[in-house]
Formats: structure tokens, sequence, C-alpha cells
């Protein structure tokens, strides 16, 4: 015999055990993160420049003066610059070793960034003393290889507003859960620290460029009174580092605050344990035997 319940409410279920053999959290999407208060220390053994090109660019420029005054008889004064072009000169490649960097440090009042995406490795999860409220079942058959009393006939049992005092599941086995990704409006976390942290060695391969403009603080020239002439000279360096290698660095952080809005997390649940279940409420709306 069996008993076919269309609809099943539980008000409430104490869970004293759930184990969640993998948890796969991710990929996590932050709307902007801001780090406020941070510093950051730095330390390094040496650093090295490989294969730098220097380009020199010298550009000469000639600036004369004629003054001659004779009473008010004679007075010729002319004043001019003329330009005597440019030299280019490239330096062979080379390799650059830079002194140690030592005792560097860096204050970041504040700092936001925007569309963050973290992916999260899954993760074993374990919880305890667990409540779920409000628990829907449909289509529910008690008990699944029916009943019998002896020396009963009956064709037919329908019966409405049944209520089960109490009843227990010992194990209940899920084996995939999932559902809409859990939204955070905001989480903050405050005093981060960051132990030291340590590298043999940090490659920058992205090419810099830096660019120089040098005047030299003294210009050659003459003043012979009558005739003045200085010869100014501008140099435009611009040295191309196409890869840049930093030794044995050493590091420690220290963050005061971090916020993070609008945290977005999907979720994906395998394997879920549901031990001792106790059940403190059943009713049943309606419910036949056939």
């Amino acid at each position: 015999m069996l008993v076919n319940v269309p609809q099943l409410g539980v008000r409430q279920a104490g869970l004293s055990s759930i184990d969640l053999g993998q948890v796969a959290i991710g990929p996590i999407t932050i709307g902007d993160l801001v780090l406020t208060n941070t510093n950051v220390a730095l330390n390094a053994g040496n650093a090295v420049a490989r294969n730098v090109n220097v380009h020199v660019s010298l550009s000469l420029a000639l600036e004369w003066e004629i003054g001659i005054s004779v009473n008010d008889i004679l007075d010729i004064h002319e004043h001019h610059t003329t330009s005597l072009g440019s030299v280019d000169l490239d330096m062979p490649q080379t390799d650059i070793t830079l002194p140690a960097l030592n005792n560097i440090s860096v204050a970041i009042p504040s700092l936001t960034a925007q569309s963050v995406s973290v992916q999260a490795d899954p993760l074993p999860l374990s919880l305890h003393n667990a409540t779920a409220d409000n628990l829907q079942a449909t289509n529910v058959v008690l008990p699944s290889a029916g009943f019998s009393i002896a020396g009963l006939s009956v064709n037919s049992i329908d019966g409405t507003n049944v209520t089960v005092p109490a009843a227990k599941l010992d194990r209940v086995t899920v084996d995939h859960l999932h559902g809409d990704p859990v939204a955070l409006p905001a989480l903050g976390l405050s005093n981060l620290s960051l132990g030291s942290a340590h590298a043999d060695s940090i490659v920058n391969t992205a090419p810099l460029d830096l660019p120089v403009t040098l005047r030299p603080s003294h210009e050659p020239g003459f003043d012979a009174g009558i005739l003045k002439v200085i010869l100014h000279i501008t140099a435009n360096a611009t040295a191309h580092i196409p890869l840049l290698e930093i030794r044995d660095v050493s590091a420690t952080a220290s963050v005061g605050h971090v916020a993070v809005h609008n945290v977005t997390i999907p979720y994906d649940v395998h394997n879920l344990t549901l031990s001792q279940i106790g059940i403190t409420s059943v009713s049943v709306p309606a419910f036949n035997v056939s």
C-alpha cells in the first residue's frame, strides 16, 4: 500500500552536520576595489638592465650679438640665433648593472581598481548546527515500500489536514546543488597585513623607454665687447630597455582598510551530505491511499 502526498510542508529542519565534498567558487567579480593607507617596503640586491640602447640627439644653435656705439654718430646693434642642425648618435647595446635598492618605502593614500576578477580553487567545507526553515517537497510517496495491516481491507482513503508531530531522516545526499550567484553589496576588511615576501628575481619583459633632456650648466662662448658669441647645446637622450631584471627582492606591505563593492560569487556544490536531520513539524494538506 502506498501513500501519495501531492505536497509536503516542513516548517523547520535542524541540521546538526553538513559536509560539502567540493565547493567551486568563482570566478568572483568585484565592481570596484578600494585600498586606503597602503604602505609597501621594498629591498632588492641589485638590478640588471639587459641590452640597453641609448640614442642621443645633439641640437646646436649659435647665438651672436654685435654692438657698436660711437657717441651719436654710429650705433649698430645686431642679435641673432642661428641653428646649426643636430647630430644623432646611437650607443652600442650593453648591459647596465644598477646598485642595490634598499629601504624603498611607498605610501599610497588611496587606490581604486575596477573590474576585478578572481578565480578561486575548489575547497571542502563543513557546516555545523545549521537550521533550514520553510522547506517544501512535492509528490512525496510515504512510505516508498508501502505498508499493510493484518485483517483490515480498505479500497481507498482520502485525508486532509493531517499533522505529523515529528520525523527524522538519518542521512540525505545530494549529488549537485546550484542556484543564483550570491550577491554582496559591500564587504570591508580592516588592518590587512602581508608578511615578508621574497623572490629571487623579478623580470619586466615590457620594453621601457626613458627620455631625458639635458642642458649644460655652462655653455661655451666668448665676449669681446663688440662681439658676443654663445654656442647652445641641447642633448636629448632616450634609453631603450628591452628587459629589466631585479634580483633578490624582499618586500612587506600593510593595508589599513580594504573595501569591495558589488561582489558576485557564483557557486557550485557537489556531493552534499546532510546528517541527523530533525524535522520539528510536518503538515500534510491532503493525501490518498490506494
